[in-house]
């Protein structure tokens, strides 16, 4: 019996040994587990810390004229936010990678774009800017950067040689020599000839000016240069054994002349530039006031919803999103963002791409590659009526 109650004793002893071996290695391991799991959390802490101040900031950068006419600015800049909005969003589906992302959209002066650009450079001298729709907001941005590491994409110039003047400084728009190619071939295959076409310009826009040098170097026809007091209100213009007139003006310089040759009775061929496919309600509206038959229209552009499935896609996407429908600027504006994410996570460097890299994103446009000028080169299409 006494053995029985020994035997018992000693398996109590074991029991309660055993027990107390479990719990002070669960403690143990307890405490292990804590440790490494703080560990852990901490670690995840700093890198995504270390990840997000690894990606450059964006900044969205329209500084609009006080002059300007207010709804035209208002629709393109409606475009170019919803394009750029579309390009980040898609963006960031695909490589996970957040953004800083600033806003600088507003009326103001050059002094007010100078002033932006100097607060960046105080804040992330490497910081990516994309906008500068209009061609001299981007040259006097790519000036005011020279010295620091800013990268900026335009999603409208087509002139002047940004790279000259910075760089690091680009524009998704199609450079003007290649619009003027493409628009110098129509006007020789209509049979428009020197003495029976008429080139209307306005010698105080730099845009302007560019297409009025290559009017007359390339022999083209007579010259006619619109003053401030014609751009307000419809001015006639010398018609008179003309069978072509091309405008190398903005839409909203010529809108009134060209809305007067329309309700006469004029018969022949307007040729315009890329600059009008920019404002879809009003082109419409242009084309469907023509009388019949009288007068033929060749407009450049540098994209149409049926150019790609790309285009397509990013059509009806844009339409449901803005209920408007997308126009050149915002499938430039969707590329820019797109192309200025890749560069903000270390994917791309916008300085050496390739067209192979190019190739392999899933742009709006298909893409060459760039130019000497710093221009994306890209497939031009003409819209006829």
């Amino acid at each position: 019996m006494e053995t029985l109650r020994t035997a018992f004793k000693l398996i109590l002893i074991s029991l309660k040994n055993g027990m107390n071996l479990f719990n002070l290695t669960l403690s143990r391991y307890f405490h292990m587990i804590r440790f490494y799991f703080f560990w852990g959390l901490a670690c995840l802490f700093i890198s995504t810390r270390f990840i997000y101040a690894a990606t450059l900031p964006i900044y969205i950068i329209e500084i609009i004229p006080h002059h300007s006419d207010e709804y035209l600015v208002n629709q393109e800049i409606q475009h170019i936010e919803k394009g750029i909005s579309l390009g980040l969003a898609d963006h960031l589906k695909i490589r996970q990678c957040k953004i800083p992302i600033t806003k600088i959209i507003k009326k103001g002066s050059d002094e007010t774009l100078a002033q932006a650009i100097e607060a960046i450079k105080e804040q992330d001298s490497r910081a990516i800017i994309i906008g500068l729709s209009r061609n001299s907001s981007a040259r006097l941005a790519a000036k005011l950067s020279q010295g620091s590491q800013i990268t900026g994409i335009s999603v409208g110039s087509s002139v002047g040689h940004l790279k000259q003047i910075n760089p690091r400084f680009f524009s998704i728009a199609s450079p003007i020599e290649s619009q003027w190619k493409l628009i110098s071939q129509e006007i020789k295959s209509l049979q428009c000839k020197r003495s029976n076409t008429l080139g209307v310009f306005n010698p105080k826009n730099y845009f302007s000016l560019q297409f009025r040098e290559h009017f007359i170097r390339d022999h083209l026809g007579e010259v006619y240069d619109l003053h401030l007091t014609q751009i307000s209100k419809s001015a006639s213009l010398p018609l008179e054994g003309k069978r072509c007139i091309f405008f190398g003006t903005y839409l909203s310089d010529a809108e009134l002349i060209a809305k007067d040759i329309i309700e006469s009775d004029w018969s022949g061929h307007l040729i315009a530039n890329t600059d009008w496919t920019y404002f879809p309600r009003e082109l419409h509206s242009f084309l469907l006031s023509q009388k019949e038959h009288l007068l033929k229209i060749s407009i450049p552009t540098g994209w149409t919803k049926r150019s790609n499935p790309n285009s397509s896609h990013f059509a009806n996407r844009f339409r449901k999103l803005a209920n408007m429908e997308a126009t050149p600027a915002a499938a430039y504006a969707y590329d820019a963002a797109f192309l200025a994410a890749e560069m903000a996570c270390g994917k791309l460097n916008l300085g050496q791409t390739t067209k192979n890299e190019l190739s392999a994103l899933p742009l709006i446009r298909p893409y060459n590659g760039t130019t000497h000028t710093g221009h994306f080169l890209s497939d031009l299409y003409f819209l006829r009526k």
